[in-house]
């Protein structure tokens, strides 16, 4: 195997006749005028600059020289370590290996900081204000994402999703379907634990999945219908008169998901972070109207608690500061 890299190594060379040429460990080619070789060193001068000062270097800092002539000596004790590493051949490997040790070198510092605070700006869009945690873990194998949410008012991207509690089939059973402008008025707040793998772990942008969980409140209310009714012994009938309340009620929401996302990391100092998640949802409900199903002289249709469980998505993109 030895000598057929060798083989390889000196078929590839670029010959020039007109000067001697050294062949470095690093990649790099010098042309030279060598004045004297010994078991140690090797002694040139630069070819256009033959009247300058001798230099010396070290014979186990030299792969390969091709005399003027059109000679090769390998040094073989400097081969073994070396030749998975040398182009010499290719001006466009060589550069391309520069270009790796380069991206090497950024990733590494890019992710010399593990710690990233962000905030989720279409949190804002949402009625909220957010502030997450990020964090790498076993050599970017792995990251943890804990995201935090109080909201200050109508959650506006939630309400869209929503849309009317009256005329969303989902929400119908919660009252049989006697309640309109069912809106959430405020995201109490949210909670959540992401644990991904990073797929493209040792990249500037990196993918990642995994799964996620979050506990959110929301407060809420809806235009209920009340009856009454009054017994008319003179036609032996009941009459029924409606009426419309305005009741509140809150909303406790689990959500179980599966996050895709792409971590950028721009610089040393700052991260932009795009998730989609998508799931189920399991929105528990406990309406603030009166308990008891009949309250007489009134009917009331408002269970206390109701729980629903639907599909979900939810986008998140962030930007934040890495330490």
């Amino acid at each position: 195997m030895k000598s057929l890299s060798i083989i390889l190594l000196v078929l590839t060379v670029n010959v020039a006749f007109a000067q001697d040429q050294l062949f470095k460990k690093d990649n790099t080619k010098l042309e030279v005028k060598i004045i004297e070789i010994n078991p140690t060193e090797i002694k040139y001068k630069l070819f256009n600059y033959q009247t300058g000062p001798t230099i010396t270097i070290n014979k186990s800092d030299i792969v390969l020289i091709v005399y003027q002539n059109g000679e090769h000596e390998v040094m073989i004790q400097s081969l073994q370590p070396a030749v998975n590493n040398i182009y010499y051949n290719s001006s466009v490997d060589y550069k391309n290996s520069l270009k790796s040790q380069e991206r090497d070198s950024l990733f590494k510092d890019y992710t010399s900081t593990k710690h990233v605070i962000s905030t989720n700006l279409l949190e804002v869009l949402n009625g909220g204000f957010n502030v997450s945690y990020f964090t790498e873990l076993a050599k970017n194998n792995l990251n943890i994402y804990l995201p935090f949410t109080v909201g200050f008012t109508e959650p506006v991207i939630t309400q869209s999703n929503l849309q009317n509690f009256s005329n969303n089939n989902t929400y119908q059973y919660y009252d049989g379907g006697n309640i309109s402008d069912f809106r959430f008025t405020r995201k109490v707040a949210e909670g959540g634990i992401g644990l991904h793998f990073q797929a493209s772990n040792t990249r500037l942008v990196t993918y990642f999945i995994g799964p996620y969980f979050s506990l959110a409140q929301f407060n809420g209310t809806f235009m209920g219908v009340d009856y009454t009714q009054t017994y008319n012994p003179n036609y032996g009938n009941y009459t029924y008169n409606y009426t419309h309340t305005l009741r509140s009620f809150v909303m406790n929401r689990a959500s179980y998901m599966l996050d895709n996302g792409i971590l950028f990391r721009m610089n040393k100092h700052f991260n932009a972070l795009l998730i989609l998640g998508i799931g189920a949802k399991s929105d528990y409900f406990v309406s603030k109207a009166p308990s008891s199903y009949y309250t007489s002289p009134s009917y009331n249709y408002y269970s206390n608690t109701h729980r629903i469980t639907t599909t979900a998505a939810r986008l998140n993109f962030s930007l934040g500061y890495r330490f």
